[in-house]
């Protein structure tokens, strides 16, 4: 979850402009998704909406 946490600390300072590297993340992200850890799937959903939130459109393409 630490990892989680870092990637949404960087979207706080960056904003919009993480966009670009998100992409770089995604694998990360997506594998996060999958975990059997009920919290990490969680948090890595909640950081999902905010980028959605931050960006301003559905960021689900990534991950598939």
């Amino acid at each position: 979850m630490r990892v989680i946490s870092i990637i949404s600390c960087f979207l706080d300072k960056k904003g919009e402009n993480y966009l670009a590297v998100l992409p770089d993340s995604a694998p990360l992200l997506a594998e996060a998704l999958e975990d059997d850890d009920a919290k990490v799937e969680k948090e890595c959903r909640k950081l999902i909406k905010k980028m959605e939130e931050t960006f301003g459109h559905s960021v689900e393409s990534y991950f598939e």
